[in-house]
């Protein structure tokens, strides 16, 4: 497991803004799960670790508990750490989720 890092205040002030985003499955694929969907778990920072890399706390976006620490009633796979694989399957890379959530985030500025 990656060692945690300290996080200054720029990162901090990031995860703030993450948080106000919300879930990124549950803002951006509402449509694909149907219905008006909300994610309804709590909202966890999920960082972008490829091959053991150090934790970067700028290499982040915002998932809900259901999308990110497999503590779903969904199928197999809708979580994070319960498959990289499958998830990055329906929602798509990591990294194109980042640049994403980057966007939108600067449009809220």
């Amino acid at each position: 497991m990656a060692k945690k890092t300290a996080t200054n205040k720029d990162e901090r002030e990031r995860f703030g803004r993450l948080i106000e985003l919300g879930c990124y499955i549950g803002k951006n694929f509402a449509d694909v799960i149907g219905k008006k969907y909300k994610c309804g778990g709590k909202l966890e920072i999920h960082h972008i670790r490829r091959m053991g890399a150090k934790t970067n706390h700028k290499k982040t976006f915002c998932l809900c508990t259901h999308h990110h620490s497999a503590q779903t009633p969904h199928p197999h796979g809708w979580a994070m750490h319960k498959s990289t694989k499958l998830f990055e399957d329906r929602f798509g890379l990591q990294e194109d989720i980042l640049d994403i959530v980057n966007q939108q985030l600067e449009e809220t500025c």
